[in-house]
């Protein structure tokens, strides 16, 4: 019987001749495995000076608030990946004074203004960067923005593309994670609350609002302690002053709010006891105070409009920071309100009902929650889930029927929990 004698092909070494086609060539390519950009300088560098973006591919070319410094925003702004399936960045921010934010971008045509942002991850100071991105599109570009407004950027890295490397993107469990970064991971033991306050994950922040009332004052008043409710549908932004009850309280406050241009605004101003304490800015809606000092306010602590001397926030004695249940998102978040809790005794006269609403655009109010308890205790935790965009925001109050009855309503305490995502889906305009 005959024998079939097999001889194996003889398979020849894959070459690796990187750099040798521009990248928009025809040329023969089938045999490499990787390659650089050259056409668009694959191996780059950048100074970024402060607040502003750079597109390191496109050397020279830097966008700041007011647009793009250069015109190089043509057919030759984006990588063509039609030949490729992995894009590979390598960044070296080990000699950088700031964190970088990197924003990677996708298009179907070669015009970066009009690209889609995939991904966004925040590259610490002191940091070596290397990851694999899959090809989303036919084009291909990213930016570095410097967030830091008191120091430059200064970084270096390269890009390649790969035809076969297998997709991967390795995340240890103690990597400081971005929503929008690529990874697959499996961490029963963790929560993701806790890695938000352990600062794991870094688009995300956890804040509160507390609310207090000691005692009914008014048929109407925010959730705080004073006979009064504020008007968060005015659009006018006021100078502002605060002063405290007690001629002891000399100490910094760090006041936060929404200001005349609907952006959030702060400052620290220095309070002198019972005298009036000047702020420099303007606010809409302050909500929230903090005392920054390592004192303690001994009195009740105020913060009222110049023009009418109307409250627009309480710190209570002791505190140190607000008690007052006002929030005001802030612009360029989506921020979600997660939780409500609050607790405190309805009479049977009174009737003391607590509701929350969401204020629009500091011109339209929504009621998003209210009790209805009558004559008995009040214990109650809701899971709200409300969406809070960048001009929104939130405030508690309290409606009773009769403030001088006998059967008054006791001690009120509320708290909202809250969870500030970065917006990060915008595009380049």
């Amino acid at each position: 019987m005959a024998s079939l004698n097999f001889i194996p092909p003889k398979i020849p070494n894959k070459s690796l001749t990187s750099a040798v086609f521009p990248i928009h060539s025809t040329g023969k390519d089938s045999g490499y495995i990787e390659y650089e950009c050259p056409a668009l300088g694959g191996a780059f560098s950048a100074n970024i000076s402060t607040s502003n973006i750079a597109i390191p591919l496109l050397k020279g070319t830097i966008y700041t608030p007011t647009g793009f410094e250069s015109d190089l925003m043509t057919s030759n702004g984006m990588v063509n990946l039609s030949n490729f399936n992995i894009v590979k960045l390598d960044l070296d921010n080990t000699k950088g004074l700031t964190n970088l934010v990197l924003d990677v971008y996708y298009n179907s045509k070669a015009n970066l203004k009009t690209a889609t942002k995939k991904f966004t991850t925040i590259i610490e100071k002191g940091e070596l960067f290397y990851r694999d991105y899959p090809v989303y599109n036919q084009f291909f570009n990213f930016t570095t923005r410097n967030t830091d407004e008191g120091s430059r950027a200064v970084f270096n890295g390269r890009c390649t593309l790969s035809r076969y490397t297998q997709f991967g993107a390795p995340t240890q469990l103690s990597d400081q994670i971005n929503r929008f970064s690529i990874g697959t991971l499996e961490r029963v033991g963790n929560d993701f609350y806790n890695d938000i306050l352990i600062n794991r994950v870094q688009d995300v922040v956890k804040t509160d609002r507390i609310g207090v009332v000691d005692s009914i004052q008014a048929t109407k008043q925010t959730f705080w302690n004073n006979a009064s409710h504020f008007n968060f549908t005015s659009n006018v932004a006021s100078d502002i002053y605060l002063n405290s009850t007690d001629n002891a309280d000399t100490m910094d406050v760090l006041i936060t709010g929404r200001g005349f241009n609907d952006t959030k605004a702060q400052e620290t101003i220095t309070l002198t006891g019972t005298t009036n304490a000047v702020g420099l800015l303007s606010f809409k809606i302050i909500d929230n105070m903090e005392v920054t000092s390592p004192t303690v306010n001994a009195g009740q602590v105020k913060v009222y409009r110049q023009t009418d001397n109307e409250v627009m926030n309480v710190m209570d004695i002791g505190a140190g920071r607000s008690t007052s249940l006002i929030y005001c998102a802030p612009e360029n978040t989506k921020s979600v309100v997660r939780h409500l809790s609050f607790n405190g005794t309805t009479g049977l006269e009174t009737e003391s009902k607590i509701k929350l609403y969401k204020v629009v655009d500091n011109v339209r109010e929504v009621l998003v929650y209210q009790n209805n308890t009558r004559d008995a205790q009040v214990i109650e935790n809701i899971d709200l889930d409300i969406l809070l965009n960048g001009t929104d925001s939130l405030y508690g109050v309290i409606e009773s029927a009769n403030v001088a009855s006998t059967l008054g309503d006791s001690f009120f305490s509320g708290r909202v929990n809250i969870l500030e995502y970065a917006n990060s889906q915008d595009k380049i305009i």
